[in-house]
């Protein structure tokens, strides 16, 4: 089977004023900006899950999880809440942000902004654990071990 992701969503030219690190935190890693895109990892998964139909959803033997099972993981209980959690949070914050400061010095001044940074640790932890459980349902090498870790 092979999967023919989209090119990234994003990027190139932008209008407005320039995201905060917050805000590309939550969106980067999901795709997911305000107006979720057609590129958003939730519409990416449901598109492979449609395209390969029930092939990667058969159960595997040895009771390893299979593909469908490990991506709706991800999805709802890895991603989502955070996203249904934080998203309208920090959407609230962001527009009562005073003319003339500057995206990141508001966001600086989030009197939640550690307490989103400490969820957005957790879930990057969880979900680099289920990067092999999903790279095994596969069948193929954890691509998180061919990124050289920084000195």
């Amino acid at each position: 089977m092979t999967v023919t992701l989209p090119a990234h969503h994003g990027g190139g030219n932008r209008s407005g004023p320039a995201p905060s690190r917050l805000r590309s935190s939550c969106t980067g890693a999901t795709g997911l900006p305000s107006a979720p895109p057609r590129n958003s990892i939730f519409t990416v998964t449901r598109d492979v899950l449609r395209r390969c139909g029930p092939d990667v959803a058969e159960p595997k033997l040895s009771g390893q999880y299979n593909f469908t099972y490990l991506a709706l993981t991800i999805l709802n209980s890895g991603i989502r809440p955070l996203l249904t959690r934080w998203h309208p949070a920090l959407t609230g914050w962001e527009a009562h942000r005073p003319a003339g400061a500057s995206t990141l010095d508001h966001e600086q001044a989030w009197p939640r902004a550690d307490d989103l940074r400490a969820e957005l640790e957790t879930a990057r932890q969880t979900l680099t654990d289920y990067t092999a459980a999903l790279a095994t349902a596969c069948g193929i090498p954890n691509l998180l071990d061919t990124i050289p870790t920084p000195p």
